[in-house]
């Protein structure tokens, strides 16, 4: 389910990088942003810690978790495809194959979240796959 998403800054680092919290209430992000620096060494109080709400949006993790489930309804086990290991379009390294399971939800790592297909001799991120077949969508009769 899609939480409140904060910007928060702080005067750890001037307030000059935001960045984003999910949490419940905009008390909570703030909290959860003092824990983070004091944990650092940082001494700095609540007053050091401006919040701002974005709405409620999709966490990385739930992001990850739809693409996932979206690439595994397209992306059957057996579905052909082409699989590009470096940058998606570069020609002279992608190679043909098929899907051997389906898409898995990858969490953290220096990548962040990412969903990732197991094929012959490896995984690769669902981004850097496209299907030789065209998928069939349902009509809109």
């Amino acid at each position: 389910m899609p939480q409140r998403a904060y910007e928060v800054r702080s005067a750890v680092d001037g307030y000059r990088e935001p960045h984003t919290v999910y949490a419940e209430t905009i008390g909570k992000a703030r909290y959860k942003t003092l824990m983070n620096a004091m944990d650092a060494g940082y001494d700095i109080s609540f007053r050091d810690i401006k919040v701002r709400s974005l709405g409620i949006k999709e966490t990385p993790h739930e992001q990850a978790v739809r693409e996932r489930d979206a690439f595994n309804a397209s992306y059957p086990i057996g579905t052909p495809i082409r699989a590009y290991p470096g940058a998606k379009g570069d020609e002279s390294c992608a190679y043909d194959t098929v899907v051997l399971a389906p898409g898995a939800y990858i969490p953290g790592g220096i990548f962040g979240n990412r969903v990732s297909v197991k094929v012959p001799g490896d995984s690769i991120a669902i981004t850097h796959v496209v299907p030789l077949v065209p998928i069939a969508t349902p009509s809109q009769d």
